[in-house]
């Protein structure tokens, strides 16, 4: 079942000639959506549909192979999930979606939002990826926490980390339009946060890549926390879950730096999956 993605209307931002309205920024010259592509006569049928938007995926799951050759870096760990049918106006087949995950200490020190200089082949890697995808590819980057400190510290941490890594992105030529982030935090656990072991795989990086944003978003909203994972005083409030939500970032204006973390401004809402017990 497709999660809600639901857009907000905010106009108190921290900066002039950005309002943010719906799920679409509008500025004098530096937002700018891609414009639509014409409309073909005959429309492709499901299964061709099906097959190039898996040959996309297909694509840029090889890509990330060849450049990290010819980079001289090694290759990320890749995989690929799938957001549900109907994810993707117009779609009504799962949509691949590439999924590459970090732990933490391999982009960030402790307690810092600045990337570590040993970061920059890994997003070197991504950022070439993307400027050999196709026009209308999508980058969502998330930036989990372990259940240590408040929510909100970890929140914050979160979002800084992920804007200074979409400014890093911006700076080397890609286009804003393409990237997003969202703010989940402590929100999405792995493993269980009682152990050192645990909190360390909690702590990571993911970046999920398709044709979609929507899609992007559908993967993020639709993963199955156990309540295996979740800090024992929460797990007696399962039983009727609230509903729980997690705010989408976009670009928002032009870096300062190339590791601005204070360029994201809110653009929607995401519903994510309640926690359940693992089958």
């Amino acid at each position: 079942m497709a999660r809600a993605i639901r857009c907000l209307s905010i106009a108190v931002l921290p900066f002039s000639a950005t309002v943010v309205a719906g799920c679409v920024q509008k500025s004098d010259t530096y937002l700018k959506s891609f414009s639509s592509p014409p409309a073909s006569t005959t429309a492709p049928s499901k299964s061709t549909q099906s097959q190039t938007i898996n040959l996309e995926a297909a694509d840029r799951i090889a890509r990330f192979k060849r450049l990290a050759t010819v980079l001289g870096t090694s290759p990320p760990s890749v995989d690929q999930v799938y957001a549900p049918p109907g994810s993707v106006p117009g779609v009504n087949s799962p949509v691949p979606v590439v999924r590459i995950v970090f732990s933490e200490r391999s982009l960030f020190d402790f307690n810092s939002a600045t990337p570590r200089q040993d970061a920059q082949p890994t997003f070197e890697l991504i950022v070439e990826n993307m400027k050999r995808d196709v026009p209308d590819a999508a980058l969502t980057i998330l930036g989990h926490t372990d259940a240590v400190g408040s929510e909100s510290y970890n929140m914050e941490l979160s979002q800084r980390r992920a804007s200074s890594v979409l400014s890093r992105f911006i700076s080397n030529g890609l286009n804003p339009n393409q990237l997003n982030t969202v703010a989940i935090g402590k929100s999405q656990p792995i493993a269980a946060n009682s152990t050192d072991q645990g909190r360390a795989l909690n702590r990571r990086v993911e970046f999920f890549i398709s044709g979609s944003e929507q899609a992007n978003l559908a993967v993020v909203a639709d993963r199955t926390i156990n309540t295996a994972f979740i800090s024992p005083e929460k797990v007696s409030q399962l039983q009727n879950p609230p509903t729980q939500t997690a705010i989408v970032y976009k670009p928002v204006r032009k870096p300062s730096s190339p590791d601005d973390e204070r360029i994201l401004g809110p653009s929607g809402l995401l519903v994510l999956q309640a926690a359940r017990p693992a089958d």
